[in-house]
């Protein structure tokens, strides 16, 4: 291909020609015309399409194959760069397409349609419900109005916090090397899965030796403590604590 070069053409380029001071307007040549139609003509048959006469859009069949050629060339794949179509939000929640890639409002519209067929009792994933039931299906706590059940009696006090039982009591005057049963004030329903005892006296002064313990395991009845004091104590009261689940 080359530029216009008639003796007519200015720099290369057609004019309409000016009479009045002497420029001619551009002729054209047999060479340039030539020119022109070889060039229309190979993109065309490069494409594989042979010339027809009378047909007016091979020029642009032929660029609208070399483009659909070169973008198939180019496709991305999970090993290559290239050129990848989006996804439509659609096509995202199906999850079936692996030739387009997720926009990140696909991904958004895909994970909360999978939520939503995960959710609700026994799915392994209750976002708003809890055992199954909504919010709404659980009444507000007043904690001023609260009354927790609570038994005392003889052997101590037992408070029920739903499915926890908190069991506390205290055994008075336990001599040294002694060992005493606590009767729990309720029977557990399971055996408590918490123990401990502590230490109660005005006068008591600590030593190395002073302690009380839980001696083997309890049982839902009840359990036995014992005062390990050596000297200085040989009386104490001992605090007990014993927690357990129905």
């Amino acid at each position: 291909m080359f530029l216009i070069d008639t003796p007519s053409a200015v720099d290369g380029r057609f004019v309409s020609g000016t009479p009045q001071v002497g420029q001619a307007a551009t002729q054209l040549s047999p060479d340039w015309l030539n020119g022109l139609q070889d060039e229309i003509s190979a993109v065309i048959t490069a494409s594989g399409m042979a010339l027809d006469k009378a047909a007016s859009t091979q020029l642009r069949d032929a660029i609208n194959t070399k483009i659909a050629a070169l973008i198939s060339a180019r496709t991305a794949t999970t090993g290559a760069q290239g050129i990848v179509e989006l996804a439509t939000s659609a096509e995202t929640i199906t999850g079936t397409d692996a030739g387009r890639a997720v926009t990140p409002s696909g991904l958004k519209a895909a994970l909360l349609s999978l939520l939503l067929t995960m959710d609700g009792s026994g799915s392994g994933l209750d976002a708003d419900l809890l055992d199954g039931y909504h919010a709404a299906a659980f009444a507000l706590l007043a904690l001023t109005n609260v009354v927790l059940p609570i038994t005392t009696n003889a052997n101590g006090t037992c408070i029920k916090l739903g499915n926890l039982w908190i069991q506390v009591g205290i055994k008075y005057s336990v001599a040294t090397d002694t060992v005493v049963p606590v009767t729990f004030p309720v029977e557990f329903p399971n055996t408590p899965f918490w123990y401990d005892t502590g230490i109660h006296r005005t006068s008591y002064v600590y030593t190395a030796d002073a302690a009380s313990e839980v001696i083997g395991a309890p049982t839902t009845n009840g359990m036995n403590v014992v005062n390990n004091n050596i000297a200085n104590n040989p009386v104490i009261d001992i605090p007990w604590i014993a927690l357990g689940l129905a």
